[in-house]
């Protein structure tokens, strides 16, 4: 009988424990329950991850924050997540600055290598990326403005390109497509332009 009790006594306490706890986390703010899910994720994520977004912003020669870790103290992941945010900050529009054409960000990464990024890497982005990336805003020497819908390693100066805009800077009723052959006298792009010239946006052109 005194075991038969005991058991009881052991299931009601359970069940009360239970009980308490639903209503704690029922009772909990909406916020504060989506916060510690967001903190079970994080604790779940490998530590390169954690790392690379806890690091992204220092810099190889040790001028970045949080820690101020220089050369290859700053983690791998976290050394390629600073290039390509970099080139992201300086080629997407900010409340805080103008976007600038793609060939000036890889000018001015180029100009970084060995001081802010290890040499190599950017190196490795700037062939990854190459000249002309999907998505970048051109104008050729006929005055016309397209957007580069394909480009790939081996292309150099030759993309395939989508024509948006006509001589005038006039919208296209149905777009053109234009593989540049690259001979002497053909058309050819004249210049880069900012991702957001003439009140384009090249992400809703595809």
């Amino acid at each position: 009988v005194a075991v038969a009790i005991a058991i009881v006594v052991s299931a009601t306490t359970a069940i009360a424990l239970i009980i308490v706890v639903a209503v704690a986390v029922i009772a909990l703010p909406l916020t504060l329950l989506v916060d510690c899910c967001f903190v079970v994720f994080i604790i779940s994520l490998p530590i390169e991850i954690i790392n690379a977004v806890r690091h992204h912003h220092e810099r190889f020669n040790g001028c970045g924050y949080p820690s101020q870790l220089a050369g290859t103290d700053i983690p791998l992941y976290a050394r390629i997540a600073g290039i390509v945010d970099c080139y992201d900050a300086l080629t997407s529009p900010r409340y805080y600055a103008t976007p600038i054409p793609h060939s000036e960000a890889i000018l001015k990464l180029a100009g970084w290598r060995a001081r802010l990024f290890q040499k190599e890497l950017v190196d490795t982005f700037i062939q990854a990326i190459g000249l002309y990336p999907p998505g970048s805003l051109v104008e050729l020497t006929n005055g016309e403005v397209a957007v580069v819908s394909d480009y790939r390693t081996g292309m150099g100066r030759k993309p395939k390109l989508t024509i948006i805009l006509d001589v005038n800077k006039q919208r296209l009723e149905h777009k053109k497509v234009l593989q540049l052959s690259g001979k002497e006298g053909t058309i050819d792009i004249a210049k880069t332009l900012p991702p957001d010239a003439y009140n384009l946006d090249p992400e809703a052109l595809f």
